[in-house]
């Protein structure tokens, strides 16, 4: 952490900002944060922990600093539509993956796929095309919205058939080469 402290701090300098302590907590809560978290749960969670009153951190603190990280590199940005809002992850130390995001819960599935990256790969060298960095998003529905579609549907149409709600949802399949990790906003 201290060395994304040090990047931090050099990056706020070449803009002839400093690292007030407000932007360090924020900092320290989106590496201490291992799921996709938006600015106002941001907020709450750094009003939560300051339980002395010390930090005096505003909403407006919050939102500048989280453009000052994704304009760094230090997080990133994942939009989910005006309903969802947007969410913010840290990428540094966190290995490179890929998104399912569903649009009507805004539930996240952080995915590796060995042979999308491949393809991905392939296609770049064909083109001759130098990467800096890359990013999938996949967007859609999740299983669960899927068959709370489903069982909607067949509610208003006769007996339900819908599978239990009990089962576990967003689970990958055997082609992932890394398990998948779900966040719900």
């Amino acid at each position: 952490m201290r060395d994304v402290v040090h990047l931090f701090e050099k990056f706020l300098a070449s803009r002839d900002l400093r690292l007030t302590r407000q932007r360090a907590e924020i900092l320290r809560a989106m590496y201490a944060t291992h799921k996709h978290i938006n600015a106002d749960d941001l907020y709450d969670l750094l009003r939560r922990e300051d339980t002395q009153g010390q930090l005096k951190i505003s909403r407006a603190t919050v939102y500048r600093t989280l453009s000052l990280l994704t304009e760094g590199g230090f997080i990133q940005a994942l939009e989910l539509g005006t309903e969802h809002g947007t969410l913010y992850e840290h990428v540094l130390g966190h290995g490179h993956h890929d998104h399912m995001i569903c649009l009507t819960c805004g539930r996240i599935i952080e995915f590796l796929d060995d042979e999308l990256e491949r393809v991905q790969s392939e296609a770049v060298a064909r083109h001759g095309f130098e990467v800096s960095w890359h990013r999938l998003n996949v967007y859609g529905k999740c299983v669960a919205c899927q068959r709370k579609a489903s069982q909607t549907t067949t509610d208003s149409e006769g007996p339900d058939d819908a599978e239990s709600e009990g089962e576990s949802i967003g689970q990958l399949d055997s082609s992932s080469a890394a398990e998948g990790q779900e966040d719900t906003p």
